[in-house]
């Protein structure tokens, strides 16, 4: 088991509270409480070197069963503005039941088209993230749905994959 240190927990207290205190709480911050909060690195998940942190909940009626993965190198490294866009952006993708709307898609790719749709909308109610993710402006008002279509469509066009980047 890791060892944390204090700095890191009460970061994220911080960013706790500001989800608990914030425009969205009555949305995010039930969820948010229901999640257990395990500390990794990002090795112990098999996720990417510059993975911060990650919601894993079978579907938003049923997070108490649900786990918030954190990775303290990277929370600290990033600012606390940042960071918090990051766990309001996580939050969202249960509030939104991604993980049960994504029946036979391609998981990778639904999950672009979905981190779309959530860093549009939180840019549009003025957050902001220095962070490079997924926010093409094309996308502005579409559904996760719509989104994933264009996508598929790209990357079958194109034979390429798409670019995979960190929110």
């Amino acid at each position: 088991m890791m060892s944390i240190n204090p700095d890191v927990k009460n970061r994220f207290q911080l960013l706790q509270l500001g989800v608990l205190s914030g425009k969205h709480a009555a949305v995010l911050a039930p969820l948010l409480s229901a999640l257990k909060i395990k500390y990794v690195s990002p090795k112990e998940i098999e996720a990417p070197d510059w993975f911060i942190m990650g919601c894993e909940c079978e579907s938003r009626e049923n997070c108490e069963n649900g786990t918030i993965y954190i990775n303290p190198e990277r929370l600290m490294s990033i600012s606390i503005e940042d960071a918090a866009f990051v766990l309001e952006h996580e939050l969202w993708h249960i509030a939104r039941d991604h993980n049960k709307r994504v029946g036979n898609r391609d998981p990778w790719l639904w999950n672009i088209a979905c981190d779309h749709v959530i860093n549009l909308a939180m840019l549009a109610e003025g957050a902001s993230c220095s962070l490079r993710g997924q926010a093409d402006p094309k996308f502005k008002n579409m559904t996760e749905e719509e989104v994933y279509a264009i996508l598929e469509k790209e990357k079958l066009q194109q034979n390429s994959p798409v670019i995979r980047s960190a929110a």
